[in-house]
């Protein structure tokens, strides 16, 4: 098994069923550690859906490589890493305590079906994975790296199971949905079984009728598992959809305050502490 280096934590996302808004909670949470100063990297390494650079506002024309190219040695991965902290200027303005020293960087996935096929057919070296990203997070002083990974154990299996063991932690997200609960079983014992350090769950989209408190409390009892954050469905964030970042277009929605709350809980996870921690 691999393990990162001192220099970066990195936290690996997974959701045992696609539609559990993992890809959302990555960008958004994101946005929120760079706001206390935080440089985080953000890997879309689910090739087979490529949407993560929608949420922060980068069109597709405006990428010139992806995490697609990377992987099949067509280019670097500092080539693939896009800043993308421009647009998190309006949640910038929003925070009690900010520091301009936080950043974002993405590397995007191919939205293109053809490139997600392409992948699938041809072979790739494990130290991109490896040794690549841990290089990566050194060349732009990363404190934290957040990999999105497909949904499930399938297409992408490989390029899963090397993100989950390079991670200080894995984060499975999960709703309230009998559909979700063997599969998030079947990913706690990968986790276990690839001794990661931290394996955290994330209960999103539940109903207003439920009390996040027994939710918790429920989801702990039958997983023996911390959870970071339960997620009350919100109105809002499905008109938004992979328009924009909630956490900039509601800085005041009481949804944007969870989000504030699963940040600061990864924070323990981060190498570097930050000035800006009390700002939550």
């Amino acid at each position: 098994m691999y393990k990162a280096c001192n220099m970066v934590s990195i936290i690996t996302f997974q959701s045992a069923r696609e539609g559990t808004g993992k890809s959302t909670i990555i960008a958004n949470v994101a946005a929120l550690l760079a706001a206390t100063g935080r440089r985080v990297g953000v890997i879309d390494a689910d090739l087979s859906t490529g949407n993560l650079h929608y949420l922060f506002g980068l069109r597709t024309t405006a990428i010139s490589h992806t995490f697609n190219d990377y992987l099949l040695g067509m280019c670097s991965a500092l080539h693939v890493a896009c800043d993308v902290t421009p647009h998190l200027q309006l949640l910038q303005a929003h925070m009690p305590v900010s520091s301009e020293s936080g950043r974002v960087f993405l590397l995007p996935a191919s939205s293109n079906p053809r490139d997600f096929r392409r992948f699938l057919r041809q072979d790739y070296s494990i130290e991109l994975i490896t040794d690549g990203l841990l290089e990566l997070a050194q060349q732009l002083e990363l404190d934290v790296l957040l990999i999105d990974t497909q949904s499930g154990l399938k297409d992408e299996l490989l390029l899963t199971l090397l993100s989950m063991a390079i991670s200080d932690t894995l984060t499975i997200i999960l709703r309230l949905d009998h559909g979700d609960y063997q599969g998030t079983g079947v990913l706690l014992d990968v986790g276990q079984t690839l001794g990661i350090p931290k394996v955290r769950l994330v209960v999103n989209q539940t109903a207003s009728m439920i009390d996040p408190a027994q939710a918790r409390t429920q989801v702990e009892q039958t997983y023996h598992c911390p959870v970071l954050a339960v997620f009350p469905h919100a109105e809002e964030l499905a008109i938004l959809g992979s328009a924009d970042l909630f956490v900039c277009c509601y800085p005041a929605h009481p949804l944007t305050e969870h989000f504030h709350s699963m940040a600061l809980a990864l924070l323990s996870s981060v190498s570097r502490p930050s000035a800006g921690d009390h700002a939550y």
